[in-house]
């Protein structure tokens, strides 16, 4: 069990219970609007990259009798969010540290629902020229009429605000910084370049929607 004031290191970052708490409500709000018209009991569901947990926490809450999977290359990702799920969920959850371009453990057809959730952005920095390859395994481990539910940020060139001019400014001073010292980066994905990548994978897109409430989360500046 978590306690405030607590810090878990996830992907080598400090993240402290608190925020993570605060944050937790606004994706609360996204993952209702995204799975709001999802029947989830009973279903067998693959969370690929843990991250900071929110979905899996989200989707353990609904699955009822069924079985969730969560998946991450990051040690710390999986420890934190064992202590954050509370006694109550821990056995709903199966915790597995893998990479998501080989998961040889499952079987193919195994998966009703798998869930991407600000996961394909973050290939490209934990496993450079991966995306492809994680998608195609995403499509394998997923039963024929399956769903593959993906939430991403996309990339924009509007600020909203000053604060997220500030974020964007930043982000470009980063990403020539990664370039110049030839780091792999996160990327994202236009709709359409997302569509186009998952089509390509395999999957049919039945289709995709802003669910985003058009403000900065004030915990990621």
């Amino acid at each position: 069990m978590a306690v405030m004031g607590e810090e878990f290191a996830v992907y080598g970052r400090k993240v402290d219970l608190k925020p993570w708490l605060e944050r937790e409500k606004l994706e609360l709000s996204t993952l209702n609007r995204v799975f709001s018209k999802i029947q989830l009991e009973g279903l067998r569901v693959l969370d690929a990259g843990t991250g900071m947990g929110y979905s899996a926490k989200y989707l353990a809450q609904r699955i009822g009798s069924g079985v969730l999977v969560t998946v991450d290359i990051d040690p710390g990702s999986l420890d934190m969010l064992r202590k954050l799920a509370g006694v109550e969920l821990i056995d709903k959850l199966i915790f597995i540290k893998a990479d998501l371009r080989n998961l040889d453990f499952v079987k193919a057809d195994y998966f009703d629902l798998v869930c991407l959730y600000y996961t394909i952005h973050t290939i490209e920095s934990t496993t450079p020229g991966g995306v492809k390859r994680v998608l195609e395994e995403m499509h394998r481990v997923l039963k024929p009429g399956g769903l593959l539910v993906a939430v991403e940020n996309y990339a924009t060139f509007e600020p909203i605000d000053d604060a997220h001019r500030l974020l964007l400014k930043f982000s470009l001073i980063e990403k020539e910084i990664n370039s110049i010292l030839a780091v792999a980066s996160d990327i994202e994905y236009d709709p359409e370049e997302l569509c186009s990548l998952l089509e390509d994978s395999g999957f049919h897109i039945l289709n995709y929607k802003d669910v985003g409430q058009g403000c900065i989360d004030p915990t990621l500046l």
